[in-house]
């Protein structure tokens, strides 16, 4: 089985989808919030600001949560349940744009407290497994969250996805808050200093790797994001159909993350290949051809590329680390998702 008895995975795995479900969930509404109140920027800046938050969350966690790492679960879970409860009643982009910022940070806390749990909790040798198997549950979700986002605005409206985001965080406190594995209940050896980042900066594999996932997330994030202005606007798919593309593409990265579970990848100059094959996601008139080749590379190198990095550093760390590079995958995946966007 996938998780066993292994309580600290499936609470990772839990927050990890949490957090997908409050980045994605409502993408597929967004023209739909833009014709509701027929402000674009602003639409287009609630994104970014998801993710800006989620980044600065993400390097404050360390230091403004020092306690037991259930405390830290249970205030990004809230804050995501917050965010949504505020915008299910939202009557303008402003509070949509207010929201957004809450649930950001919530899933900043949330993403760090993940990745760092497995991190603490797990050998070296064994880590890019394990994040290779919470990669293969969160691959899921991508592959939902574009049906469950369409089929939600179908049968009513934008605020019924945030609703539902609403409900899985709600479930997510629930859920954590009874889990008495010793690990939740441990607070954590805190290291987080300006000598701490400069060292951890200065550490090769640590910065190459995570520098070279924070390029793959970033465009991950950029087709993603950009998708349903192009296969809706540009190229005239149905809210349904542009469903069907972007959960059929997130299968490859279902596929590529499950081989990156039994660690198993491509030739080089196979990944090359498929690679320039993904480019073509870059351009609209070609994005529909492109996005496959792009996702299925993203499952497949993505998982031990932050697992390397992330191996590569002392466990006393593993906050600082996974803050770090949660704040240059995001803060260069929000720029340009939101510039993307306001020029399409």
């Amino acid at each position: 089985m996938l998780f066993k008895k292994d309580d600290i995975l499936l609470v990772s795995c839990l927050l990890s989808v949490l957090v997908v479900l409050s980045t994605f969930l409502y993408v597929p509404s967004l023209p739909f919030i833009e014709k509701d109140f027929g402000n674009k920027s602003i639409i287009a800046l609630s994104f970014s600001a998801f993710l800006i938050a989620n980044a600065i969350a993400q390097l404050s966690t360390p230091l403004c949560l020092k306690g037991v790492h259930k405390n830290k679960i249970f205030f990004g879970c809230f804050f995501i349940l917050l965010g949504s409860i505020i915008a299910v009643w939202a009557e303008s982009a402003f509070t949509i744009l207010i929201a957004r910022v809450i649930q950001g940070a919530g899933a900043g806390i949330c993403s760090v407290t993940s990745k760092a749990l497995l991190r603490v909790d797990n050998k070296e040798d064994k880590l890019q497994q394990r994040m290779a198997r919470l990669y293969l549950v969160v691959s899921f979700v991508p592959i939902a969250a574009p049906l469950i986002g369409s089929g939600l605005q179908v049968l009513g409206s934008w605020r019924f996805s945030f609703f539902t985001l609403g409900a899985v965080a709600l479930i997510s406190i629930i859920v954590t808050v009874k889990n008495n594995n010793e690990s939740l209940n441990e607070s954590e050896a805190l290291v987080f200093s300006r000598k701490t980042v400069v060292d951890l900066c200065k550490n090769n594999l640590y910065m190459k790797y995570g520098l070279l996932y924070t390029i793959v997330y970033s465009a991950q994030i950029l087709i993603i994001s950009v998708s349903p202005f192009i296969i809706q606007n540009f190229l005239g798919f149905s809210l349904v159909e542009y469903g069907l593309v972007i959960s059929s593409a997130s299968f490859l990265y279902l596929i590529g993350s499950y081989l990156a579970s039994k660690k198993y990848t491509l030739p080089n100059w196979a990944i090359f290949i498929v690679s320039l094959a993904g480019f073509g996601s870059f351009y609209k008139d070609f994005f529909i051809f492109g996005i496959y080749p792009a996702f299925f590379v993203f499952g497949l190198i993505g998982p031990s590329l932050i697992a390397k990095s992330l191996a590569s550093v002392d466990k006393k760390y593993a906050f600082t680390a996974t803050s770090i590079l949660g704040v240059l995958q995001l803060i260069l995946s929000g720029l340009v998702s939101s510039l993307t966007i306001l020029n399409i």
